[in-house]
């Protein structure tokens, strides 16, 4: 709920003296940072912890079958299935906007 209120007003702040400054290590460039910038940001950061609290509660079941002491249900093998399929649609959402970002910067 907060990162959503935040996308919204996010759509509201003046954005006119705001930079980003863009470095691969040694060298730096500053940049304005602009409306959608910041828009890609938060919905990034939205998917990025709604992907987190899925593996929280994936990982809050599987323990609350441990602690029953039946560990081999096979609901836990789709859980773990969920989880490793979450690991990789972040991983892979990661590695495309890095190579987009990257590509618009060059």
């Amino acid at each position: 709920g907060l990162l959503l209120l935040l996308w919204v007003a996010s759509i509201f702040i003046p954005l006119d003296n705001l930079n980003v400054t863009v470095s691969d290590g040694a060298d730096g460039r500053e940049m304005p940072l602009s409306r959608p910038l910041l828009l890609f940001g938060l919905g990034a950061l939205s998917a990025y912890f709604g992907g987190f609290l899925l593996i929280l509660r994936y990982l809050r079941k599987i323990f609350r079958t441990l602690t029953l002491g039946d560990p081999f249900q096979p609901d836990n093998v789709r859980r773990l299935r969920q989880i490793g399929l979450i690991l990789a649609v972040v991983t892979g959402g990661v590695w495309i906007v890095q190579g987009l970002v990257a590509a618009r910067l060059a």
